[in-house]
This record gives C-alpha cells, structure tokens and sequence, in this order.
C-alpha cells in the first residue's frame, strides 16, 4: 500500500495467541473501496501472541504494523500507542478477541460516515456520537 489507508484498524490484544487469528482474518476478508492498515498493540503477553502477530505481519507487510515494547503498558496506554500510530481517514477498533461477522462491516460503517459528516463516533452497541451537539444518539 503506497498511499495512506482510508481506514485504521487499531487492535489491541494481551494473552490472546488462541484468538487472535480470527480477529486478524475477520479484518483482512473486509471488503470494499478501501485502503487498509491494521496496526496491532501486543503488550508482552506471557504467550505466543506476539509470535502470532509477527507471522500475520510476514505474512501482510503492507498491510499489518506491529506495536511491541519490552515491558507491558496496560490496556489503556496499549489503546493509546496504538491511535497515535494509526494513519487513516477513519479509525475502526477491535480488541484481539472480537471478529467481524460480516465481509462488508467496514465498508458499511464507512458509508454511514460519508452519509453522516456530523457522526464522529459509531459503536457495536448501537448508538452514534453526534461531536458537534456532543450528543450520544441510540439507534
């Protein structure tokens, strides 16, 4: 990929060497008209994590960022170093044990941003955030 990614994917994830590869495939099936990067915060896990996260990114080298350091940071400074890697237009987030269900979520959430300029935040459990009325919508 030599442009910058429409959209970030930003994955967190500790302990979760079992899981993690249905999370990176459910990413890497989104289909659409979309560049994508997907940057992965692995935070020392004690497990072959990271070992899981280096071979997706061999795998993916134009695609998959890892974060690593040698110490673990805790999920929220993990959350953190992860957004300020992140390059795209948008930014979507899954924690290293969630997968799409659906080949076309990224596409469909993109769409609704376009639709929906006033929208700065949609969530799975379905409510949008409204930042210029800073107002939470369910719907």
């Amino acid at each position: 990929m030599n442009n910058k990614p429409k959209i970030s994917e930003a994955v967190i994830t500790y302990n979760q060497q079992d899981v993690l590869p249905q999370t990176l495939d459910s990413i890497l099936m989104q289909q659409g008209d979309f560049d994508l990067e997907v940057v992965v915060g692995e935070d020392c896990s004690p497990d072959n994590t990271y070992a899981v996260c280096l071979d997706y990114q061999k795998r993916y080298p134009n695609i998959i960022k890892i974060i690593h350091d040698t110490h673990n940071v805790g999920i929220t400074a993990n959350f953190f170093r992860v957004l300020k890697v992140c390059t795209g237009d948008f930014v979507a987030h899954m924690d290293g044990d969630d997968y799409y269900c659906d080949s076309h979520a990224l596409q469909k959430q993109l769409a609704y941003f376009k639709e929906h300029p006033e929208v700065g935040v949609i969530a799975p459990n379905g409510y949008s955030y409204y930042v210029r009325r800073n107002k939470k919508i369910y719907n």
